[in-house]
């Protein structure tokens, strides 16, 4: 169980990584 909240809790921070990443780059699609 607590292997699996660990990788729970992993998959939220690289998803949320993943999303500030995706999210600077349209923004420096839009400031071009």
């Amino acid at each position: 169980m607590e292997a699996f909240q660990f990788y729970y809790h992993w998959e939220l921070d690289y998803l949320r990584q993943l999303e500030k990443l995706v999210g600077e780059e349209k923004g420096h699609v839009l400031n071009d």
